[in-house]
């Protein structure tokens, strides 16, 4: 089924075996790796409607809100990055771009709180423009999930939901705290929420700054400080037919580009220069209404993009305003001992526009629409499910700046998925799907010409591009005997038209490398693997292996670039027992995650270069005390103790010095002090967390 050169796969099925074999070894890279793959109680919502994870033949990925409160990280695409076939591209600590099994970019898409993301999410050093903070469950959709989600879901989809409402009559406020000694970063959040006679409320404010971050080899890493700010507001009503809310965010991120000779030292909380101020803003309308015998979901969300670079204080050399409204309206008909049926409409109009000296892409506007409808019924031991959806986007681009000539495209193209999962027996699961995914080119891959600060390149687009298709097969299963659990998922992609970036082998006026955009057939394989023992309650042990080989061309000699490395976890934990009125209780983590050499790299035009191997050691302790009481109005059990969490960890406890091979300051040029290429990624990193309830 999956087609991958021998030596990797002797390489990956040894390395399975020992998985198998060594299971009393530390775990699995989750203290909470249950969210993961203990799968009866988690329900997403990521599909069509609310499915539990054992009856979705996709391909999914899942992590609780305990697990995000038990990972210490500097954004949340960092603290998602475990979960095996999941990566990231960084830009120093601040910035993080999610990779699903060696595809990111244009090709996945982010859902935050119900609504599709829309920045600048093409260029290399654009992040998330999400609080961490405010996240409570995460899920991501592994492979092709055009049906869903239309062009750009060619690769997967990333959804952070907010955390749940208190239950019927309660309010809950709390506070949240983090501190990270590798970087000085000082994070905190404050929250407060409630659910009272059918009205709901959820209101948070958070801030993060943090100075440039240090390693053995290069001390602090000039220019990798960054401060980011985040408010958001909910309020609705929840009634017996349904529910409607309003929605209101705004985000902020001020980074410094790291450089070499680049501002910012030790305790510097200040950007240097060159900089970024990206800003983000939100309202939206979520509805759902009883409608006969089933259910109408009707989105309206208007999102705007602001994204400024500066060399130095005073007016923004490039700045680009992107305007997005997003519709999204579906039915979803359930027929008694019949198939569930979904069928909507979903899309976006965009206008973007050039308000600086300087412009990496063109102004444009874009009309995307996308129709669709989806089936799914349960039999006895079967689940069974698919769809079909056909998208139309549209794009013009202006003339501008001397460089940009106009561009007047239209693209269209179906997806579709099927599959199937099989229950035998209790506690096994046997899952198959088929899709076919579709993305058209994006503006930055189109018309793009320009220095792209931060990427230490100059990139040309391509207006000649035609769009990707994807056939992507997904096997896996999953065996849970409660103290044993065995998960495999297994891929084969093909991608038609697959649009990649190479180097020129020359550089622009300035010195700076260049790049363009090329196409050629692609195929990807791998899959993900893990194993977890419960010998007793109390222990908790695991492990996960991912890969992809990707392959560009059909040639056994060319690889797709930008392909994360194989990664092996391992995690241990034992949870201790509560001690008294205070401790609750306590976990104790060790994790080791080995990152394998990445020598399958496309190195043409000095595109990228291999990264050797390296392992890093991680460690935390996790205690919940009781501290006073806290009034549970509406809850007839009375009053209730609040739980204090406290978080103490240590990464990279060994102070190794690596460079991550998706880590884009891995390219930033000779080091003069070190004698080697690029910046090298964060060392040893002593931190706190600390949520308190306060009612």
């Amino acid at each position: 089924m999956i087609l991958v050169s021998l030596p990797v796969m002797k390489k990956s099925i040894a390395l399975f075996f020992v998985l198998i074999c060594c299971v009393l070894q530390p775990s699995r890279a989750q203290h909470v790796s249950t969210d993961t793959l203990r799968l009866e109680e988690a329900v997403v919502t990521g599909v069509a409607g609310p499915v539990n994870l054992r009856e979705s033949p996709i391909p999914f990925g899942y992590l609780g809100e305990a697990a995000l409160h038990a990972q210490a990280s500097s954004n949340i695409v960092d603290a998602v990055a475990h979960i095996p076939g999941v990566s990231m591209i960084s830009t120093g600590s601040g910035i993080g771009k999610p990779v699903i099994r060696g595809l990111g970019y244009n090709r996945v898409v982010s859902v935050v709180d119900g609504i599709r993301q829309e920045g600048q999410q093409w260029g290399d050093e654009h992040g998330l423009e999400a609080d961490s903070y405010a996240t409570g469950t995460v899920e991501i959709l592994k492979g092709a999930a055009s049906l869903l989600y239309g062009s750009d879901a060619i690769g997967g989809v990333l959804i952070l939901n907010r955390p749940h409402f208190p239950s019927p009559g309660g309010i809950e406020s709390g506070i949240l705290a983090e501190y990270h000694g590798v970087n000085g970063l000082i994070g905190g959040s404050v929250y407060n929420s409630g659910n009272i006679k059918g009205t709901v409320w959820d209101l948070r404010f958070s801030g993060k700054g943090a100075h440039s971050y240090a390693n053995s080899t290069d001390g602090y890493v000039p220019g990798s400080q960054f401060s980011e700010m985040g408010a958001s507001g909910l309020i609705g009503r929840n009634f017996s037919r349904g529910h409607s809310y309003l929605k209101l965010s705004a985000w902020e991120l001020t980074p410094t580009m790291p450089e070499m000779g680049g501002e910012g030292g030790r305790y510097d909380y200040g950007h240097g220069s060159p900089f970024q101020n990206v800003r983000h803003f939100k309202a939206a309308s979520d509805n759902l209404f009883t409608i006969g015998p089933g259910s109408l979901k009707a989105v309206l969300a208007f999102q705007r993009n602001i994204r400024q670079e500066f060399e130095e204080e005073g007016e923004a050399e490039l700045e680009m305003r992107l305007n997005t409204l997003n519709y999204d309206f579906r039915y979803t008909l359930p027929l008694e001992g019949l198939w569930k049926l979904n069928a909507g409409v979903a899309g976006m109009l965009q206008s973007s526009g050039n308000h600086g000296e300087e412009a990496l892409i063109p102004d444009y506007k874009l009309l995307d629409a996308g129709v669709f409808a989806t089936a799914s019924k349960e039999f006895s031991n079967w689940d069974l499910s698919g769809g079909l959806r056909y998208d139309r986007r549209f794009l013009s681009s202006d003339e501008g700046y001397g460089r940009f000539s106009s561009i007047d495209k239209a693209f269209g193209s179906w997806s579709a998925s099927i599959g199937a999962v099989w229950h035998p027996l209790h506690g096994l699961d046997l899952r198959a799907n088929l899709s076919r995914g579709f993305r058209a080119p994006g503006i930055g891959e189109l018309g793009s010409n320009g220095e792209h600060e931060g990427t230490f390149r100059f990139e040309i687009g391509n207006r000649n591009l035609s769009p990707e298709t994807s056939a992507q097969a997904d096997l896996g299963g999953t065996l849970d005997l409660n103290w044993l659990m065995l998960d495999i998922a297994l891929f084969y992609n093909k991608i038609d038209n697959y649009i990649y970036i190479r180097g020129l082998g020359e550089d622009s006026p300035e010195g700076v490398p260049m790049f363009g955009y090329s196409q050629a057939p692609a195929r990807l394989a791998g899959g993900e693997a893990a194993i977890e023992l419960h010998p007793w309650k109390a222990l908790h042990l695991g492990s996960s292996f991912s890969f992809v080989d990707a392959r560009l061309g059909g040639k056994e000699d060319d690889y797709l670039p930008f392909t994360p490395a194989p990664r092996l976890e391992n995690e241990a934990s034992y949870a201790l027992p509560g001690l008294g009125k205070v401790l609750d209780g306590a976990a104790l983590t060790l994790r080791y995650t080995r990152h394998f050499r990445q020598d399958h790299i496309y190195s043409l035009g000095g595109t990228e270069s291999a990264t050797p191997a390296y392992g890093l050691l991680y460690a935390s302790l996790k205690a919940d005390f009781r501290l006073g009481k806290r009034s549970a109005a509406g809850n007839a059990e009375g009053r209730q103790p609040r739980i204090v969490s406290l978080l103490l960890f240590c990464d990279n406890i060994a102070d190794v010095s690596y460079q991550d091979h998706l880590g884009r300051l891995k390219y930033a040029g000779l080091n003069p002090v070190t004698g080697r290429e690029g910046f090298f990624g964060p060392g040893r990193n002593f931190g706190v967390k600390l949520i308190i309830p306060l009612i």
